[in-house]
């Protein structure tokens, strides 16, 4: 993973669904979380040559992929990828190319907003947030009711994903320079080498709702996919000055 949190998450209580319907308890949903920079040191040590193996087919079940989680690594790229999920779901209508390029919400800007017309429903608006010290106006906007936007992106680390704690280093410090390259080859996978771009293409996502989830936003999907926001203000240590 790119997200050293991913960690802590794995360690979560209620991360314990595959035990609780299971018949076993101890059995955890998660066994263990690698970043993406020790899953390379760990290739390095066992002397494996990616470039020398035979290509194979992924292991099912969630083998297949779609671009539309790919570009969850850059910020805007959950946005843009529910949008065109939306877009299908709502007008039963393939999306246009337009929303197969959202460019308002890509990007390095700290703050980015877009506002995409869905026949049926009018205009969506939406705001996308990288950085926690970009956050701020937004949330203050939402607690003064004042927010336009019908959904809002946050991503804590600059960039997304793609500037996680777990990536690998750079021989440059870390820059917009950096994540830029990084962002423009999450995109350029996605309007290039991937047949499939819009996440409800998937088959084997479409397969477990279907036999195991029931439907999006059934009981157990929120069970099992969700988690709940904790407030653990009171463990900060307030810093004092020198």
């Amino acid at each position: 993973m790119p997200c050293t949190a991913k960690k802590f998450e794995a360690a979560r209580p209620e991360m314990n669904s595959a035990g609780k319907h299971g018949g076993k308890p101890e059995m955890r949903d998660v066994d263990v979380v690698l970043t993406t920079r020790e899953l390379a040191r760990l290739i390095k040590s066992k002397g494996i040559d990616l470039n020398s193996l035979q290509d194979e087919k992924y292991d099912s079940l969630l083998g297949e992929s779609t671009s539309a989680g790919l570009i969850f690594g850059a910020t805007g790229g959950v946005m843009e990828a529910a949008i065109r999920s939306a877009y299908f779901l709502i007008t039963k209508q393939e999306s246009p190319e337009a929303l197969l390029n959202l460019t308002p919400i890509r990007g390095l800007k700290g703050c980015k907003e877009a506002s995409v017309d869905i026949p049926g429903v009018g205009a969506v608006k939406v705001a996308v947030v990288h950085g926690l010290s970009n956050a701020r106006p937004i949330l203050e906007a939402v607690r003064k009711k004042e927010a336009p936007w019908h959904f809002i992106e946050f991503m804590c680390c600059p960039g997304g994903c793609i500037g996680g704690g777990g990536q690998p280093r750079t021989s440059l410090p870390p820059s917009d320079q950096v994540r830029q390259a990084r962002i423009n080859s999450i995109y350029n996978a996605d309007a290039h080498i991937y047949a499939k771009r819009k996440s409800y293409e998937n088959k084997e996502v479409l397969a477990l709702y279907q036999k195991f989830l029931e439907n999006p936003n059934s009981h157990l999907a929120h069970e099992l996919l969700h988690t709940h926001y904790t407030d653990r203000s009171k463990q900060l240590t307030v810093k004092k000055d020198a």
